[in-house]
């Protein structure tokens, strides 16, 4: 009765070091976020199809729509 630890057993895990000097990596928890792509790419695909922004070399304005126009 009144014992909080139960058992004691040993317990192998993984931890990260740095490749300069080996100190142990600690994770550090923070805080998440997201944004929402789709309007910032409709947005800057409009902004190259109006003319508004140059994609220069020209060329590379298919690639620029290949990326633009299938962010989620």
């Amino acid at each position: 009765e009144g014992r909080i630890v139960a058992e004691k057993r040993p317990y192998v895990h993984s931890v990260g070091h740095c490749s300069r000097c080996k100190t142990t990596i600690e994770p550090r928890l923070s805080l998440q976020w997201w944004v929402k792509v789709a309007p910032l790419a409709k947005a800057a695909g409009d902004a190259v199809r109006d003319g508004s922004v140059k994609i220069h070399p020209q060329e590379m304005e298919k690639r620029y729509f290949d990326w633009v126009d299938n962010l989620h």
